[in-house]
């Protein structure tokens, strides 16, 4: 009996040592897993370097959807660009990686038209934001946009529908006004007046969200959003990219309508109206953007474009300096995301300005 309970003890002992050595060399394996990962991700971030640089002749000083950093087919004979797969990017025998690179400039630098300097039409923006969104209530909109400002701002004083530090202190638990730019879009939930269902049509995390005071009518009613702010908006950028842009996008500008920005897309994706097919047709200015791109609404060339689409130019461009990149690597079996936002001065190659992991 005594030599059972001995034998049934160590084995009991041994069984259990010999799993905690398992999850130990799992571990161990696991943290080798982790670094081999991360120097993956940063190869693959020096292909999207060079698949964002490396462009086309007829296409040095615009970016399209159809070029390769996008998963176009804009120079399909180009034996250099036909090396890039960045759907498929092999390290030799250690991993492989999968990429996806978007241009920031298709949406609006939310800091950049919250923080204008000089001060202009910008904020003009944000409030055909929340029209688009689907918020016409002009008392809403007020509030909502005082209320931005006022989170980006220096300013101590809050705007007339605005809200300060001493709104954002009386909260459970407080926290003080950001009064600088926003680092992510989910920031917006800390903002007085926004919910998440204005933010994304996708929940972020609630822990970013705090329950506020409504700053809104009573009997105001939410509506359905059409759009949301990560659709329309992003934390870096300088010009929209009309080339890039989405509809939605087009239709902030001020003198910009539905169909005039339909009709900039229709004609930037060449008759396929496909965007990132060979017969797209790119726009080389912001002037051509608005000349070419309303021809057919009594708006083109010859007579050129009246005077609401001509003060839009200030707002619009033809390339990108931001690109975010998405990159799913793999390493023995272990897969992990990470993200990288490259800059690109004109001229020059593109730096990384952050690296981080989901």
């Amino acid at each position: 009996m005594i030599v059972m309970i001995v034998v049934f003890t160590l084995t009991a002992m041994v069984t259990a040592f010999a799993y905690k050595m398992k999850i130990e060399l799992r571990l161990a394996k696991n943290d080798n897993n982790e670094a081999q990962l991360e120097w993956v991700a940063r190869g693959a971030v020096e292909w999207a370097k060079f698949a964002i640089t490396h462009k086309c002749p007829n296409m040095q000083n615009v970016d399209t959807l159809n070029e390769a950093w996008a998963g176009g087919v804009s120079c399909p004979d180009d034996p250099v660009i036909g090396l890039v797969d960045l759907r498929n990017i092999r390290f030799g025998p250690i991993g492989s990686a999968s990429l996806k690179i978007t241009d920031m400039e298709r949406k609006w630098n939310i800091n950049l038209l919250a923080n204008p300097r000089p001060p202009g039409p910008q904020p003009l923006i944000l409030q055909n934001a929340l029209t688009v969104m689907g918020i016409t209530d002009p008392t809403v909109t007020a509030n909502i946009t005082d209320c931005i400002l006022d989170w980006v701002s220096p300013e101590d004083q809050p705007r007339f529908n605005g809200a300060k530090s001493d709104y954002y202190l009386r909260l459970d638990p407080p926290y003080y006004c950001k009064n600088g730019y926003i680092d992510d879009i989910s920031e917006l939930l800390r903002i007085k007046g926004i919910t998440p269902d204005m933010v994304s049509a996708t929940n972020f995390s609630m822990s970013a969200y705090q329950t506020h005071s409504s700053p809104f009518p009573r009997d105001w009613v939410p509506p359905s959003y059409d759009y949301h702010f990560d659709e329309l908006f992003t934390i870096m950028g300088g010009r929209l990219n009309a080339n890039t842009a989405s509809a939605a996008a087009l239709m902030l500008i001020p003198g910009i309508d539905t169909d005039m920005a339909e009709n900039i897309v229709k004609s930037r994706a060449g008759e396929d109206g496909t965007d990132g097919t060979e017969d797209d047709m790119p726009f080389r200015s912001p002037m051509e953007v608005m000349t070419r791109g309303l021809t057919g609404m009594g708006m083109g060339m010859p007579m050129g474009p009246r005077p609401g689409p001509v003060m839009a130019q200030q707002f619009i461009g033809v390339s990108s300096q931001y690109f975010e990149v998405k990159i799913d690597a793999e390493v023995s079996g272990y897969r992990k995301t990470f993200y990288a936002v490259l800059y690109r001065p004109p001229g020059r190659d593109p730096k990384i300005i952050k690296f981080y992991s989901n």
